[in-house]
């Protein structure tokens, strides 16, 4: 079995390699780096475990109790704007990589400044991605626990970032919790992943927050509701409360470990990461290589058109695009002489307004600054002066922006 495994692994590595050394001779570095990557994560036995699902579901909690530690920021209000990474390390470090490919080691106390929509809004620090090296058990042997902005927020980009994301994952923790149950956004988005995740670990968080009849009613509800999104039958539903999983686990409360129902979602991980994972790291890897060498394909059968076509059939198509260039040239000279009048005739207009603005506002203004002057006699004259010049400023911006 293990011979059979290995064989194939080196069988993917060499197709990819042969891949991406045609991508190189094309020139085409999107695709080569595309190649590079699944090659190196092969290589590595690197393997993403992605925690996916919409805002406010627990799924940063979820990754801290499987941790047994609070790493990651939480909070009440959609959070985690950024992915973050981690993997295994002999000792606790961040690191912030930039949009510039330029990278950053940080303190891990200043990780809500780079990945929370808080202090981060809008990714205003144009942060690609964060890396943070843990010592612990559940990222032995390659395993990647990666936790991703929450989709369907008020955040947009967030939602981008999660989707974008997708095409990296090799398997991912898919968590939704009782309050709200199942929505529709949630089950397109389900659908979503599908096309990129061939292995799925269903968790309903929060169900310390219903009794047991009614925690039964929403574990029906929700598997029905997967199982109608997804297309399939049984799909196992992981019941568990995350936030108390990490209580017990910081507080070493095994009996409240025990009602969390985060082992038993440990277990089945477990089982999967040590038996089922490289048979998951194969099925992507190929896909991935299919996709690239797929791109490739079609481009080459351009390339190869191109050359048989005949030359007097090139030398009309050339010339035709030469004769659609010029129109668009003519037109787009056309429409800045149009747009050039129409911003003379605009500006003109405003000129006129403010002229009578001015007018208007002149009068008024005196009076005003001869009231302010007067009430505050009491100044310095410099101290009278700065005021004044803050007055005109604050006064003329109101009038105009009203």
């Amino acid at each position: 079995m293990l011979a059979t495994y290995a064989d194939m692994r080196q069988r993917a590595l060499d197709e990819l390699r042969i891949a991406a050394s045609l991508a190189r001779e094309m020139t085409n570095t999107g695709i080569e780096r595309r190649l590079a990557e699944a090659i190196e994560r092969l290589e590595s036995n690197r393997f993403y475990l992605v925690v996916l699902g919409h805002f406010k579901r627990g799924k940063t909690t979820l990754i801290n109790a499987l941790l047994g530690e609070k790493l990651l920021p939480t909070a009440v209000v959609p959070l985690t704007s950024i992915i973050t990474m981690i993997r295994y390390g002999p000792e606790i470090r961040a690191n912030v990589f930039f949009s510039n490919k330029k990278n950053r080691e940080i303190p891990v106390d200043e990780l809500p400044l780079f990945i929370t929509e808080l202090e981060n809004p809008n990714n205003v620090k144009n942060v690609e991605y964060v890396e943070i090296a843990l010592p612990s058990s559940c990222l032995a042997d390659g395993v990647v626990l990666v936790d991703t902005p929450g989709v369907g927020s008020l955040y947009r980009h967030n939602t981008e970032v999660a989707y974008n994301f997708l095409p990296s994952a090799d398997a991912a923790i898919f968590v939704l919790t009782v309050d709200p149950p199942l929505s529709e956004a949630e089950g397109e988005y389900l659908k979503e992943i599908r096309e990129y995740v061939p292995k799925i670990f269903f968790t309903l968080n929060k169900v310390d927050y219903l009794n047991d009849k009614d925690r039964e009613k929403a574990l029906a509800f929700s598997q029905e509701a997967v199982e109608v999104s997804l297309g399939k039958n049984g799909i196992e539903l992981y019941p568990l409360s995350a936030k108390l999983a990490l209580e017990a686990k910081l507080t070493g409360n095994l009996e409240a470990l025990g009602r969390s129902g985060l082992p038993q979602l440990e277990r089945d991980l477990s089982e999967f990461l040590t038996a089922g994972r490289g048979k998951i790291a194969l099925t992507t890897a190929v896909r991935r290589g299919k996709q690239a060498t797929s791109e490739l394909k079609g481009l080459l059968e351009l390339e190869r058109k191109a050359v048989e076509m005949p030359v007097k059939e090139l030398q009309d198509k050339i010339a035709a695009f030469e004769e659609q260039l010029t129109r668009i040239l003519d037109e787009k000279a056309d429409a800045l002489y149009i747009l050039q009048g129409e911003m003379g005739r605009v500006i003109k207009i405003v000129e006129e307004d403010l002229e009578v603005f001015k007018a208007s506002q002149i009068p008024l203004l005196r009076e005003k600054i001869s009231a302010f002057a007067k009430d505050k006699r009491d100044l310095s004259a410099k101290a009278l002066a700065k005021g004044i010049e803050t007055f005109v400023v604050e006064t003329l911006t109101y009038t105009f922006n009203a």
